[in-house]
């Protein structure tokens, strides 16, 4: 492009914007009963109801047991499986509750149920309530194949009392680099899967109970 007034030849210059990445899939998950429904539900004449329900955030299989009171009897439906999947996810060991101080192992689990390797990077959410140190030797990402699993470990100490939650975060994240004998798969959308966990922190000490009587002789009697 020349300069105004100049007498050399005009050209033009042709910018190419590219478009950013989509963003990631991300999963939330902090939903993780032990049993799931329990309802009563009125069902008509039809004999057949529609219950429109959100499946909790547990990787699992779910058996359903229906059964229906009527005047003219009892009626026991068999049991049917609702299998609730996503191909990368995040699974997280910990106890139910620990003692203020104590310091103990949180495991996070990845797998991949996709059909090429990807890199995961694995990330716990900081806090002021705990510590964390990552375990010797472990890294915070790692190659990860079809039908794998990779457990990454840190050491925890909580230091407040009641209940924390606890997060960790998997992402399947670009890479070139090779894994194994395979090659990683640079996603075109990377995907995020993050899980929540409350964690009982007890006070420190034994628990003891003292039981004190007294006679009442009410006035008069």
């Amino acid at each position: 492009m020349a300069r105004p007034g100049s007498a050399g030849p005009r050209r033009e210059m042709a910018v190419a914007l590219a478009a950013p990445p989509p963003p990631p899939i991300q999963t939330v998950r902090t939903f993780f009963p032990e049993t799931w429904i329990w309802d009563l539900v009125e069902v008509g004449e039809s004999g057949s109801a529609d219950v429109p329900l959100t499946v909790p955030d547990t990787i699992t299989t779910w058996e359903t047991e229906v059964f229906c009171l009527a005047p003219s009897g009892f009626g026991l439906a068999p049991l049917v499986e609702l299998t609730v999947f996503q191909p990368f996810f995040l699974e997280l060991t910990l106890p139910y509750s620990v003692i203020r101080g104590e310091r103990f192992e949180l495991k996070a689990t990845v797998f991949n149920y996709l059909s090429k390797c990807i890199m995961v990077s694995v990330t716990p959410a900081l806090s002021s309530d705990y510590t964390l140190t990552p375990v010797r030797d472990v890294q915070d990402s790692s190659c990860l194949c079809a039908n794998g699993r990779k457990t990454f470990s840190w050491t925890m100490a909580p230091s407040v009392l009641g209940v924390l939650n606890v997060s960790v975060s998997a992402a399947a994240v670009q890479s070139h680099a090779a894994c194994g004998n395979g090659v990683v798969n640079v996603p075109e959308r990377g995907r995020v899967d993050t899980v929540t966990r409350g964690l009982l922190v007890k006070a420190e000490g034994t628990e003891k109970s003292h039981t004190y009587n007294w006679l009442l002789c009410p006035t008069g009697q």
